[in-house]
């Protein structure tokens, strides 16, 4: 067995030799005041496969792959702003304006791209997710079809995961972060819609002990707010979509916001909550992550439960979401 195993890694090792190539890329700069920047290049496969200073307005990036990937040059400009373009690893020279965000010359791949994002954005969730499905299936071997990948992920179920895990390479699926979404949806499973929820310990704001199920299958539709204090975009969304919810039906025993924490610090919560005016009921998770009992890798993250303690909808733009509950509550 030991021999065997030996004998895959040495075959595998030469085949991706043999498919390797080398690359560059060249990120342009027009600001003076951009000179001696430091650039980075990085992606998942890899970390930091290269960096080096801006001189006379650009600097050259360059490494070795075994295939098209999807890698982000950045820096931070003098100023603190941040300074970030994506491209799609390929061989020989590929030309950036980092200013920008643009590819100049060099590769029809990341043409390409830029074509599929325009073509993907502003769409309806219904009309998007086949148009990705399809984008992925016709790149199942190159940095575009990672890209499309994240996008997808980020609201199917696990039946429609496996199906595109399917289409891709197997070279793509060894990809860290596509490696680790393959085993959420796996865990997925066990709280999807339809499933009964998974109670989670924790403390309200005033430091009493409590639990997920002191709040749901009460007989009251649930919307659990998955966030965290140092989450940016969960307190937009909680200032632009869930105060305006709350007070719609702030009276309506049918129904309540919880917002549970993800990080353990009952005070940092209770400053977060007091700053904005957040005016739900809170629980902080003091036992099992939520996010590793509820299989999701990004805040923030909505998911509505029934009165019985069923699973009703997850994985779903925020404006659907919604949607539902007017639809629910009002029917």
């Amino acid at each position: 067995m030991i021999i065997r195993l030996l004998i895959t890694i040495v075959y595998m090792t030469v085949v991706l030799s043999a498919l390797a190539f080398d690359f560059a890329i060249e990120a342009r700069v027009s600001n003076p005041a951009l000179e001696g920047m430091e650039v980075k290049l990085r992606n998942d496969f890899h970390g930091y496969m290269d960096s080096g200073k801006i001189i006379d307005g650009k600097v050259v990036l360059k490494g070795n792959t075994s295939y098209n990937s999807y890698a982000t040059i950045h820096s931070k400009a003098p100023d603190n702003r941040n300074l970030s373009v994506g491209v799609v690893v390929r061989p020989g020279l590929t030309v950036i304006n980092l200013e920008n965000d643009s590819v100049v010359s060099g590769s029809p791949l990341n043409d390409s791209l830029r074509a599929y994002r325009n073509q993907v954005t502003g769409i309806l969730y219904e009309e998007v997710m086949p148009l990705l499905k399809g984008i992925i299936k016709d790149n199942a071997d190159n940095g575009i079809g990672e890209v499309m990948l994240g996008l997808y992920m980020n609201y199917c179920s696990p039946d429609e995961w496996d199906e595109v895990h399917a289409l891709i390479s197997e070279e793509m699926r060894t990809n860290p972060s596509i490696f680790m979404a393959n085993s959420v949806f796996g865990r997925m499973r066990d709280t999807w819609i339809g499933k009964n929820f998974i109670d989670i310990e924790g403390k309200d704001l005033d430091g009493r002990d409590v639990r997920l199920s002191d709040y749901v299958g009460k007989g009251r539709y649930v919307l659990i707010d998955f966030w965290a204090s140092w989450c940016v975009p969960c307190i937009h969304e909680a200032k632009e979509q869930l105060i305006p919810l709350h007070e719609k039906y702030a009276g309506d025993p049918r129904f309540m916001i919880l917002g549970l924490s993800i990080e353990k610090s009952v005070e940092r919560i209770a400053d977060a909550v007091s700053h904005n005016s957040l005016p739900w009921q809170q629980m902080v998770a003091t036992g099992k992550n939520p996010m590793g009992v509820y299989a999701f890798s990004s805040i923030p993250q909505l998911m509505l439960i029934a009165p019985d303690g069923t699973i009703i909808s997850r994985n779903i733009p925020t404006h659907r979401l919604l949607d539902t509950i007017t639809r629910l509550l009002e029917e």
